[in-house]
């Protein structure tokens, strides 16, 4: 009779069966002891409770609830509103892992969690660059970022959201062919807009957070082609001296939140204020603190420069380690020309005003040398019109291009017209801050003094230190007065703004207008009482640069009233200067109304600048009566 071997008994192999349930049940029971010491090593040390436990899981200060709308963010079903449960529920997930979808385990999906708590307590085996997340080591490049950058971009009158400009995320690489950086990454964050939106649907569902947002990820050259190449923004980036430690938090938590979705607020929880909730997790200095109501981009930069100030003060390493600028196409395009002789940038005008574009002739009668600069910034020019025509450039352009090269192909090699770079006029953090508080006293055409009280939300006007290079931009602005018998609202404009266009070249088929609007309304004297005059202004002109400093303008007004004559125009003419910290600017001009009756209008201010943020500032104006003041103006 056969007999049947140990091995094949059934007996043995449910011997095997049973060991091997009880190592697997030893060995679980084991991880759960370890999974619970490490839970009251964190509960020890409150680590839930820690500031950047909550900023990883996005916590504001004092907040009940996270400020990510995703889901699929939190490991816990309580995560959302319990910074405990989470991290308890982070500690378990450590010991979860899929073989088959290694991308998928927690420790791929949150590695900023991870790192931070190794800090505190002994996590086994952890290794920031774990070699079972490929996607996230492809993505991370930990050992080529070398420092991280916040780009402020300048405001861009095309899209609402961009008005006040924009902000970016940059991680800088060592590993660079030559000094082209396109290959960063930048880390964007956008309102989620469906293609084709209405733009009064737009501002409103963006004012009321009818938007969800997120982070994106894209290659810097993506965001160079749109913003300095497309739209001709000038772009200041503000490099980080970070921690190595700080630098690979922030990477790491970078991360673990592209994709996920917050709710968009225009005034508030937009790009500046999520790219500053960034920052704030590994700068040690709270960043959101002018975080109100409303933020705009160039707060956030304004506060890395006083906490950089700071520093330095009490002799701390610096937050800031270089500030660069980028500028535009067209201001590198105009840079160039300028870099000609006259004989040189005449030829390369006169075959821009030619209708054949292959027609070289004027450029032919050049030397060599003379040729081959004006070819050169040529082709810039071609290469400026493409770009402003977006990612579909016509055949046109396309073809003259490809004459462009053929015509250069046929020189020798030859110097750039001009090697440096432009330079900007200065950086937003060197101007003002944006919000504007100032009290003062005034008069009008009755001759009685009254106090009186400004406020402005955001301020860029001609009168204040800013980059806008003559032009303004201002946002809900309010005027007070009051007196003993009275109290009463002097003005309150929504929007002014003032573009005025004073390139340092005369190209040929450039724009040349510069315009301005207004909206508000404003005290005026009615039948010696007062009455609100609800008003509206658009003006169109040109304006010419004298010097540095000095710019001279002329724009025809054309203007809707609620009080008087419904229509007028007003032709104007404006002079605006600064000599070192005085800035002033007169305007004079005629008022037409329907009843064809003219009447000179007129009006002069000076701002003295005593410090960065405080100035005192003296107007006075004759519309239909005369009005003068002197304030104490603060920006903050």
């Amino acid at each position: 009779m056969h007999q049947q071997s140990p091995k094949q008994s059934p007996v043995f192999l449910s011997l095997l069966v049973l060991v091997a349930a009880l190592a697997a049940a030893s060995l679980q029971a084991s991880d759960e002891l370890l999974i619970e010491q490490l839970i009251l090593d964190a509960q020890d040390q409150s680590l839930h409770e820690q500031r950047t436990w909550r900023r990883l899981l996005h916590f504001r200060d004092g907040a009940k609830k996270s400020e990510i709308k995703s889901e699929e963010f939190f490991l816990s079903a309580a995560g959302k509103s319990d910074p405990q449960a989470e991290l308890e529920a982070t500690l378990r997930a450590y010991f979860v892992s899929d073989e088959e979808k290694p991308n998928n385990s927690a420790r791929c999906r949150f590695p900023a969690r991870y790192y931070w708590l190794s800090k505190y307590i002994d996590l086994p085996g952890y290794d920031p660059r774990a070699s079972d997340c490929p996607r996230f080591n492809r993505w991370a490049l930990l050992d080529k970022v070398d420092s991280i950058s916040l780009y402020l971009v300048s405001g861009y009158f095309g899209n609402p959201a961009s008005t006040f400009g924009h902000s970016l995320l940059k991680l800088n690489t060592s590993d660079k062919s030559g000094e082209s950086d396109f290959f960063d990454l930048t880390i964007n964050f956008g309102a989620m807009v469906p293609e084709g939106e209405l733009i009064p649907l737009y501002v409103f569902r963006g004012l009321t957070g009818g938007y969800d947002a997120g982070f994106s990820d894209q290659y810097y050259y993506t965001q160079d082609r749109v913003y300095t190449r497309t739209e001709f923004r000038d772009i200041w980036d503000y490099r980080l001296n970070l921690t190595e430690e700080e630098r690979t938090l922030l990477i790491l938590h970078i991360w673990e939140i592209i994709g996920k979705k917050f709710t968009y607020y225009f005034l508030k929880q937009n790009c500046a204020y999520r790219i500053a909730d960034l920052v704030d997790l590994v700068v040690e200095e709270p960043i959101l603190t002018n975080a109100n109501a409303w933020y705009v981009p160039v707060e956030l930069f304004h506060r890395i420069v006083e906490i950089d100030e700071k520093r330095i003060q009490s002799g701390q390493p610096r937050l800031i380690e270089q500030i660069e600028t980028i500028p535009s196409n067209q201001r590198n395009l105009y840079h160039s020309l300028a870099g000609l002789s006259e004989e040189e940038r005449q030829a390369v005008f006169e075959t821009i005003k030619q209708k054949e574009d292959t027609d070289f002739s004027k450029i032919k009668k050049l030397g060599p040398s003379g040729q081959a600069r004006a070819l050169d910034s040529l082709l810039a020019y071609q290469q400026y019109l493409k770009a402003g025509e977006g990612p579909e450039a016509s055949e046109e352009r396309k073809a003259a291009i490809r004459a462009i090269l053929i015509q250069r192909l046929q020189l020798p090699k030859s110097n750039s017209a001009n090697k440096t770079k432009p330079s900007l006029p200065m950086t937003p953090t060197q101007g003002s801050r944006p919000m504007l508080l100032a009290a003062g006293v005034g008069s009008d055409s009755s001759d009685d003094l009254y106090f009186k009280a400004d406020w402005t939300a955001f301020s860029q006007d001609s009168l204040s230190p800013n980059s806008l290079e003559g032009g303004e931009l201002v946002a809900l602005s309010a005027s007070i007065g009051w007196s003993e018998e009275d109290v009463f609202l002097d003005s309150l404009e929504f929007i002014r703004v003032t573009k005025l266009n004073t390139p340092p070249l005369s190209i040929p088929g450039e724009p040349k207008s510069s315009w301005q609007l207004r909206i508000a309304t404003d005290r005026v004297d009615v039948d010696g009482g007062d009455a609100l005059d609800w008003n509206s202004t658009f003006g169109y002109g040109r304006a010419w640069k004298f010097g540095n400093s000095t710019r001279f303008r002329a724009l025809l007004h054309g203007e809707l009233h609620s009080v008087g004559e419904e229509f007028r125009l007003l032709p104007q003419i404006g002079l605006s200067s600064n000599w070192k910290n005085v800035r002033a600017e007169l305007t004079l001009g005629s008022e037409w109304d329907e009843a064809k009756s003219a009447e000179l209008v007129w009006s002069a201010q000076a701002q003295y600048q005593m410090k960065q943020n405080q100035a005192i500032r003296l107007k006075t104006e004759n519309r239909h009566s005369n009005r003068h003041s002197l304030s104490f103006v603060f920006y903050w």
